[in-house]
């Protein structure tokens, strides 16, 4: 009897879309505590047509065993050093049983299709009747960047699935295009590396001159010397929260509006007003650890707080539903 691969695909599906569950789960669960930077990570189950075209196209004669996509999963990183450490959560949570790396074996032309895939089952440690039929199921997990994610997109929209499918007449301009992503990658790395030291220096400096703030006046905030001061600054509270760099660099936008350009101006709105803020904080609690029932004290929430003690313009700019609050906090600010 002949093999009907529409009949097998609906009987299959609804085991796929289970698997598409475990997977997903599995791999959200391990990359959150991960540390990588991620862009997203996605799973699906490959439809209907897409299965029927693809045995078409490759002219499979066993597709039972040689379509290995019906479930595919894609987790995209922002830098290229993090593909192998992807790599490491995928071989931890899965058997692999297939492994391509196209970044570091592919064409040097090819940048487009970079991606390092993995075939992988789910191991036999995922036992118990939520896993039943689900063991002998292949699926694919791709690891990309960001920028070979996005490259594999636009040269997938205008269908040119390889080298042959270019016309000649575009493929230099093709090829130099991709080349200027693959550039693009090195440097957002490079850029990662950069801004990575630019924090430690900030930090070392921002800590040997804590001892004279008047050392402080030529530091221009951003970024980096901002998150340096504020875990300075806050450091003495025993429960505090983590600096996280985005909310660090949305504060600075805010300080620049009130004309803050140096660390030193920075310090003299918020040395005056923090033992408020702290007050107002405690007042108002963020949060609770469940282990020891302390406060987690935020140091952009502290900040933002004295900032709104400290300045009018700031509270009724950020905080015009509680500006009367701020206000009597303001009355009791010490006298020079």
């Amino acid at each position: 009897m002949p093999f009907d691969a529409e009949q097998h695909y609906k009987n299959q599906l609804p085991s796929l879309e289970r698997l598409a569950t475990e997977v997903q789960f599995a791999l959200a669960h391990a990359l959150s505590s991960s540390g990588i930077k991620l862009h997203g990570v996605t799973v699906r189950v490959k439809d209907q047509t897409s299965y029927l075209e693809k045995i078409a196209r490759k002219n499979y004669n066993d597709p039972q065993s040689e379509v290995q996509d019906l479930v595919g999963a894609r987790i995209v990183c922002l830098y290229a050093s993090d593909l192998p450490k992807l790599g490491e959560v995928v071989e931890s949570l899965f058997e692999v049983i297939e492994h391509e790396d196209k970044v570091n074996s592919g064409p040097s032309e090819a940048f487009g299709y970079m991606s390092v895939h993995y075939v992988c089952r789910l191991p036999a440690t995922s036992a118990g009747p939520r896993y039943e039929g689900l063991h002998g199921l292949a699926f694919e997990i791709q690891c990309r960047t960001i920028l070979m994610d996005a490259w594999a997109n636009v040269s997938h929209h205008l269908a040119y699935k390889g080298e042959a499918s270019i016309p000649r007449a575009l493929k230099r301009d093709f090829h130099a295009l991709a080349a200027l992503f693959h550039i693009a990658d090195s440097h957002f790395e490079i850029l990662a590396e950069r801004s990575r030291r630019a924090d430690e220096e900030a930090a070392i400096l921002i800590t040997e001159t804590s001892s004279s703030a008047s050392l402080w006046i030529d530091m221009p905030i951003d970024r980096s010397t901002v998150q340096a001061y504020l875990v300075l600054k806050m450091r003495e509270r025993q429960a505090i929260r983590p600096v996280e760099e985005w909310a660090v660099s949305d504060l600075v936008e805010e300080i620049s509006e009130l004309g803050v350009e140096t660390v030193e101006q920075l310090d003299d709105l918020l040395t005056p007003v923090l033992a408020l803020a702290y007050e107002y904080e405690s007042e108002y609690p963020p949060g609770q650890s469940e282990d020891d029932g302390l406060y987690l004290f935020s140091p952009i929430g502290l900040a933002r707080t004295g900032l709104a003690i400290a300045s009018a313009r700031y509270a009724s700019d950020k905080y015009p539903e509680e500006d009367r609050v701020f206000q009597d906090y303001r009355s009791r600010v010490p006298l020079n």
